[in-house]
């Protein structure tokens, strides 16, 4: 998919502007010219302008985002050595195999830990919106978790963390809530 976060916008500027002034010069010269038409012309002018300038990114269900070029040749080196290992076990190439590993995953583990601190270092430059979902993009956290709930108790504040105490919480508001609702429309009923 395009990675509209690096898309040049100012060379899309000038690309599409004299793309568009020579589109529009020929309908000009056209007397008679489709609406239809015209809309593709444009639709296919704007996107070969996209396609051009576009700077594109893989994104997968289970992207890694600081997998780069050269992290991504360690993988396929690895991925022959244990292939060779694989079809010919000798103690030579399962040395170079372990060996291989080893070497990826220090390469892995300092790759994301580069990619986890620049995100890092993102959080002081973004408004505070946009820091809630970096933060929860770098802690992996889903957006439709129980959040903790405050409580008042004896005019103190208190969170609720844990799944048992927001269980009990919820079932004593929920559920007394509704018993004295139908109590207080007993006794209504037995004064009329």
């Amino acid at each position: 998919m395009i990675d509209w976060s690096k898309f040049d916008w100012k060379a899309y500027q000038d690309v599409t502007g004299k793309a568009l002034n020579e589109l529009s010069d020929k309908w000009m010269s056209m007397n008679n010219t489709d609406v239809d038409v015209m809309a593709k012309e444009l639709n296919i002018t704007l996107q070969e302008r996209v396609d051009q300038l576009a700077v594109k990114k893989v994104v997968t269900e289970h992207s890694k985002p600081w997998i780069n070029k050269e992290l991504a040749n360690l993988l396929k080196h690895l991925r022959c050595t244990r292939r060779k290992c694989r079809l010919r076990r000798n103690r030579a190439n399962v040395n170079e195999c372990v060996r291989v590993q080893k070497l990826v995953v220090g390469f892995m583990e300092k790759a994301e830990e580069e990619w986890w601190l620049s995100e890092c270092e993102k959080l002081s430059e973004v408004s505070e919106s946009q820091k809630w979902k970096l933060i929860n993009k770098l802690t992996n956290q889903s957006s439709t978790a129980v959040q903790p709930i405050l409580k008042v108790c004896n005019g103190t504040q208190e969170y609720l963390f844990t799944d048992d105490e927001i269980c009990r919480e919820l079932e004593d508001y929920h559920i007394s809530k509704t018993q004295n609702i139908v109590n207080c429309d007993l006794n209504i009923e037995k004064e009329i």
